[in-house]
């Protein structure tokens, strides 16, 4: 295949305009001694402006510095939300605070004082760069003729029981160490263990990957005779990083490193993505501040993750643009970004554990199959653990939905781990841009304790909106919907984060918003009966149920349930509970909202409907919903819990005898009881209603209602088989044999054009180049060829002659040789004689047999070509039929007995309604579904990415 190379930019583009510095009144080394009391957990109020505190729950961590520098390493968390770190040195305090409104750095001043700085940052329109033609990598565009809005192909999380160990440089330039340091080498070093921590907590729980930060003091370029970087722009300075780190440590005392160092750009930092996986660039990152959003930010480029922010992004196709605004996580420029979502999780894992990993601290046997790029010749140290996956219950999660327009939804997620492990449940929005639009539209949320996750309009504490909800007829959106280990994975070291993820369709259909229709008032009281009414459209929620609830807190949480399981007819007549409440803070503000809410969901579905969920009124004053007082007309004695779950199969308890009094003259009063029994409820196996209601002379009525729920049986867990590839030799699993991300070349020409790098701006691609800028003369993204292995152009892939005599470049090696363009790499390792263990092998031993597909999946669509979708051996299977989509959803091409009286797939579609029967497609990315009989006759399948040029 002939590939152009388009070598991308990903600029943190957070430029350094101003800075807002505030000194406490905390003196540093009491600070310190509070936090060396030698408590394993305990509470402190962290300032983060000069009038506000956030109260945090710390834990110690251990790094390498603590023995060796006697630095003492903190996290600290809210709630489950990691939101700071510090390190105490000589009783000097530096460290790190995520906030909503950005990151703040910790230092101690001179005086003694904790000090904190906030940069201000302007919105950045410039992401990346690039010399390609954007038409090269702009994602296929829905026929102007629909009104809906495409479909979107979503890849799972890639999942394995590995934890990645990666040896991590942050060398200081010289001009760094002077202003941001101070020329102290142990502020850098307690920066380092900041650093260590802190990428740690976010990298361990999200990513599966450990970072162990290089303790070398060569690292720190701490005189002016050793400056390397002075007065010099981004793009040299990652183009050059890896060799002055090499020259520094060498090349094998570190995996992957970012330089600090100030730049004559404005920007925070600057890395070339997924050149982590080269050898001789994985340090092409650098960024000029100690913000750990930006390291992180620029790491995860270096792990092969797309922007994802929708906005200060002139270039779209450097963004997967899934998130709205700014962004929400690691990879966005927003707030809080102390996450990874799913869409960065799928660009990093597909590559992270698509390459070998080394099983020894020696490096020299590797273990786990090569499914991505042939040329990656860089690799982490692998820690095989015991850990084990979670598994998402289908049922809760459906495969699509239908809501109205306007209709906020929440999906559930059911899941379970064989040791009952916590779990991490996540909805993230997946649908990435067209065209360079933006189709976000909902907020990414952080991973939660709590299965369930919603999307409605969101307010700010001003009271005002912040994020609006907009869902028009004919939108279709895409979530990856996911649940990880990743709460408790993270905090030992023989653990590694486990992950299941499906994708879920919603599709909004013509039909009246779900919404509650009739008006509640500002008080009830403990026991009134009321009518609540809401819209419920029968062409989307016919024969449906719904469960209605009450909160308190205005919509934080929902303990009370008015109505469990009740028709979606629109109408229910239900009981206040017997409860008091009154207003409560909003958000944290000063002023005060009516406490009371109600919730109308939808059960086996998404869709759900507030009472209020503004907590201004029409004059723009806070109220919130309503409060409810106690029963003062009657009040019952002798009541039961009003809520009772049991487990599975237990006897419903017999009914109390309740009483009821009147302050009616007369004293008599009539008792009424009823009881319901519900046993077709999704989420219990019996729901048992049981309601006293209360009747007085002077006409006054009140009900209790207690509710009883058994459990449904627990389901006994079943864990899949774990094929870990492991135990593999690297190199001859070079060829995906399922069209899993095949290689590079191609990749940078994916749809929205991450992976497009400039072919002026690549020194160092694959790891062979390492030529600067000025000195790379290779043509039309040539990948540095071997000048020995290597004779092919136009981006050829470089095959060995004698194993592959396939054109253009054609992906396949052969099962047992892959001399991929560096010059057959690892040579070295091919002389090791450490073959002890049978079960590992030696980088470049050949595999003597592999039985499972290959699929040549790069296809040029020019007349000329002979490249087209191959698949082999083919001898050995019948019954092959074959589709092929494009990244919109759409069907472009079938076959019945691929490749033997059905053809073969040479770029032009065969079906009707893309661009048409017979005509070529656009370069781009597609996606096919392959499905066969074996000797053992049976139906089977296999499914990936081909790339058309």
């Amino acid at each position: 295949m002939k590939y152009k190379l388009t070598i991308a930019l990903f600029i943190v583009c957070q430029w350094l305009f101003a800075q807002e510095s505030f000194k406490t009144s905390l003196r540093a080394s009491d600070v310190a001694t509070f936090f060396l009391q030698g408590k394993e957990t305990f509470r402190w109020e962290l300032p983060i402006s000069r009038h506000e505190k956030q109260a945090l729950l710390w834990q110690q961590r251990i790094t390498p510095f603590t023995q060796t520098e006697n630095i003492r390493t903190f996290v600290g968390y809210e709630q489950t939300d990691f939101r700071a770190v510090i390190s105490i040195s000589n009783g000097n305090i530096f460290g790190n605070v995520f906030t909503e409104k950005g990151e703040l750095r910790i230092e101690t001043s001179n005086d003694g004082f904790l000090t904190l700085h906030r940069d201000v940052a302007p919105e950045c329109g410039l992401c990346c760069q690039s010399s390609e033609n954007a038409s090269l990598t702009a994602r296929p565009m829905a026929s102007e003729e629909s009104t809906q809005t495409p479909k979107t192909i979503v890849k799972p999380v890639p999942d394995d029981n590995v934890l990645r160990v990666y040896r991590l440089a942050l060398p200081v330039a010289y001009n760094f160490f002077k202003t941001q340091f101070q020329s102290d080498i142990q502020r850098v070093k307690a920066f380092w263990a900041t650093a260590q921590a802190g990428l740690n907590e976010i990298y361990m729980r999200d990513v599966g990957v450990r970072f162990e930060l290089v303790n070398d003091e060569r690292l720190i370029l701490d005189t002016p005779e050793k400056e390397v970087f002075n007065n010099v722009g981004s793009n040299y300075i990652i183009s050059v990083a890896t060799n002055e780190i090499n020259k520094l440590i060498g090349s094998t005392s570190y995996d992957m490193g970012l330089f600090l160092s100030q730049t004559t750009a404005t920007a925070h930092g600057l890395a070339y993505k997924s050149f982590g996986y080269f050898n001789k660039n994985k340090a092409s990152a650098t960024v000029a501040s100690t913000d750990l959003r930006a390291i992180a930010h620029e790491l995860g480029h270096l792990f092969g993750a797309s922007h994802v922010h929708e906005q200060a992004s002139n270039t779209s196709g450097y963004s997967h643009k899934t998130e709205t605004g700014l962004g929400q996580s690691v990879m966005g420029y927003g707030t809080p970004q102390n996450f990874f979502s799913l869409v960065s999780l799928v660009d990093m894992r597909t590559e992270l554990l698509g390459i070998p990993y080394y099983t020894n601290t020696y490096r020299n046997k590797t273990a786990g199959k090569k499914t991505v790029a042939p040329n990656y010749d860089n690799f982490p140290l692998g820690i095989k653990t015991a850990s084990r996956a979670p598994r998402l219950n289908p049922s809760s999660v459906k495969e699509s939905y239908k809501i109205p327009p306007s209709t906020f939804f929440a999906f559930n997620i059911g899941a379970s781990h064989p040791d009952k492990n916590q779990l991490l449940y996540m909805a993230h929005p997946a649908d990435k841009a067209i065209n360079r639009v933006s189709r976000a539209k909902f907020h990414t949320h952080k991973p939660s304790e709590h299965s369930r996750i919603a999307f409605e309009e969101v307010y700010g504490s001003s009271g005002y909106l912040e994020t609006p909800f907009h869902t028009a007829v004919g939108n279709r959106f895409t979530f990856l919907i996911g649940v990880s280990t990743g709460k408790e994975a993270h905090l030992r070291p023989d653990e590694v984060v486990r992950y299941d993820t499906r994708t879920s369709q919603i599709e909004i259909v013509d039909a009246k918003p779900f919404r509650i229709t009739s008006p509640l008032k500002i008080l009830y009281n403990g026991g009134e009966k009321f009518t609540l009414r809401w819209e419920a459209d029968p062409k989307v929620f016919a024969g449906t149920r719904v469960r209605i609830v009450l909160s308190d807190d205005f919509g934080k949480t929902f303990n009370y349930t008015l109505a469990e399981n009740t028709e979606n007819d629109g109408e229910c007549e239900l009981v206040m509970p017997h409860t008091s409440f009154g207003s409560v803070a909003y958000k944290n503000n000063t002023r005060r909202v009516r406490a009371g809410v109600i919730k109308v969901e939808v059960i086996d579905h998404i869709a759900y409907a507030l009472s209020v969920i503004n907590p201004l009124d029409n004059t723009g004053r806070f109220a919130g919903g309503f409060e409810l007082d106690p029963a003062t007309e009657i009040t019952f004695t002798d009541v039961p819990q009003s809520r009772v779950v049991l487990p599975f199969e237990s006897e419903i308890p017999l009914k109390h005898e309740v009483k009821a009094t009147t302050q009616c003259r007369n004293k008599a009063i009539e008792l009424i009881f009823e009881e319901y029994i519900d046993e077709n409820t999704s989420q219990y196996s019996k729901v048992v209603t049981r309601q006293w209601t209360a009747k007085d002379k002077c006409g006054k009525e009140s009900s209790f209602v207690q509710l009883i729920y058994v459990e449904k049986q627990e389901e006994s867990f079943k864990e899949e088989i774990e094929d870990d590839n492991q135990e593999e030799d690297s190199d001859s699993q070079n060829n995906s044999s399922d069209g899993e991300r095949g290689n590079s070349d191609s990749q940078n020409n994916s749809s929205d054009g991450e992976r497009g790098n400039s072919d002026s701006q690549n020194n160092s691609s694959d790891g062979e180049r390492g030529n600067s800028d000025s000195q790379n003369n290779s043509s039309d993204g040539e990948r540095g060829r071997s000048d020995s292995q290597n004779n092919s152009s136009d981006g050829e892939r470089g095959n060995s002659d004698s194993q592959n005599n396939s054109s253009d470049g054609e992906r396949g090696n052969s099962d047992n040789q892959n001399n991929s363009s560096d010059g057959e790499r690892g040579r070295s390792d091919s002389q090791n004689s450490l073959h002890d263990d049978k079960n590992i092998f030696d980088i470049n031993q050949p595999k003597s047999e592999n039985v499972e597909w290959i699929v040549y999946n790069g296809v040029s669509a020019e007349v000329s070509s002979e490249n087209y979708l191959k698949i082999a051996p083919i001898e050995r299977y019948t019954d092959l039929y074959i589709e092929i989509f494009n990244e919109l959803g759409q069907k472009v091409f079938q076959a019945k007995d691929y490749q033997r009286k059905g053809g073969v797939f040479r770029g032009y579609a065969n079906v009707k309604g893309v661009v048409g029967k017979g005509k070529r497609l656009p370069s781009g990315t597609y996606f096919y579904v392959l499905k066969y009989k074996n000797q053992d006759k049976k139906m089977h399948q296999k499914s990936g990415y081909l790339y058309v040029r």
